[in-house]
């Protein structure tokens, strides 16, 4: 019983026992680094009607679970859903993050 009620506390309020201001990190930059390095620009992918859809309530979801917040950080990775085999048996669309330009500067 102590698992299930767990379980279902956390697929609602996933961050329900998690403080954030205890899990700060500092990332390992390469040597050189410099503000002028950031990656700032990510090329946008086009989005169907549905997916773009699908995009917003998604996003919405995860605002209002605080798992993410806005940000005006200059910081910029492009974004996009992938359908594969597993994707088209859960019936919906994975949100994919392209993490290689932030990679380019970390150690």
């Amino acid at each position: 019983i102590k698992n299930e009620i767990i379980k279902e506390i956390c697929s609602e309020v996933p961050n329900a026992f998690w403080d954030r201001n205890s899990f700060e990190i500092e990332l390992p930059y390469e040597e050189g680094f410099s503000e002028k390095d950031i990656p700032t620009k990510a090329k946008p992918v086009q989005l169907n009607k549905e997916t773009l859809e699908y995009c917003r309530k998604e996003i919405k979801q995860f605002l209002d679970k605080k798992l993410i917040r806005p940000s005006k950080s200059p910081w910029s990775c492009a974004a996009f859903y992938v359908q594969n085999a597993s994707e088209i048996e859960r019936g919906e669309p994975r949100m994919v993050i392209n993490y290689k330009p932030l990679n380019k500067v970390l150690k």
